[in-house]
């Protein structure tokens, strides 16, 4: 009688709460990882408005958008260094996006490529103004 008395004062004085019996267990597998050098070169990547990459892209006017829409915009890139691009990865980041990003395949150097960059607004996004940055992101 006197334990479950103890048991309900427990309970009345830390606001219902009662951990009976926690037991927890974790699990360690180990491992190994060998860091190799950061290849050497140079990378370079450049945007481009037209195929022949002689219009410089250095801004993006995505116009007005209502919440839920998107747009699509092609541009091009290309590797202006003097080593390959293994994968390129092109997304838009922007606080009202709710989704996004293309990737693509290598990219030697001289070389350019055709890309998409989509930007979907989200259902629920307040109007007003907000950035809207394209990201290319490239390994080597």
């Amino acid at each position: 009688m006197n334990k479950k008395l103890l048991l309900a004062l427990f309970v009345i004085v830390f606001g219902g709460s009662v951990a009976v019996g926690t037991y927890v267990y974790e699990l360690k597998i180990p491992g190994n990882v060998t860091v190799v050098e950061t290849p050497a070169g140079e990378y370079k990547l450049e945007a481009f408005e037209d195929a022949p990459c002689t219009v410089s892209l250095t801004s993006v006017d995505w116009g007005s958008m209502r919440s839920g829409e998107s747009k699509q915009i092609e541009f091009y890139v290309k590797n202006t260094g003097k080593e390959t691009m293994t994968s390129i990865t092109v997304e838009v980041e922007s606080p009202v996006q709710y989704s996004g990003g293309h990737a693509y395949g290598s990219l030697a150097p001289d070389q350019s490529l055709k890309v998409t960059a989509n930007l979907y607004i989200s259902p629920t996004a307040a109007p007003g103004d907000y950035s809207a940055e394209i990201k290319i992101t490239c390994t080597g």
